[in-house]
């Protein structure tokens, strides 16, 4: 019997130098932004401040681990 072949892996351009660079200001905003909301809001009550400024550094988080997955050699290349 015929086997299925395997589709080929996607073609991913590699991310340009630029492009890095926007990311880590991207994260380093956004990980600073939801700190001073956290500390310095004083307008929202405490439960709304932990939340946003929570979310904004989970954000920050995710784009520093897209950024090291994205930059990543794989083995064999």
């Amino acid at each position: 019997m015929n086997m299925p072949e395997t589709p080929p892996e996607p073609i991913v351009a590699p991310l340009t130098r630029r492009q890095k660079n926007i990311l880590i200001v991207m994260s380093a905003v956004l990980f600073f932004g939801g700190l001073a909301v956290i500390l310095f809001l004083e307008r929202l009550p405490l439960a709304a401040r932990l939340a946003l400024g929570t979310v904004d550094m989970i954000g920050a988080a995710v784009l520093v681990v897209f950024l090291r997955q994205s930059t990543r050699t794989r083995p064999g290349e």
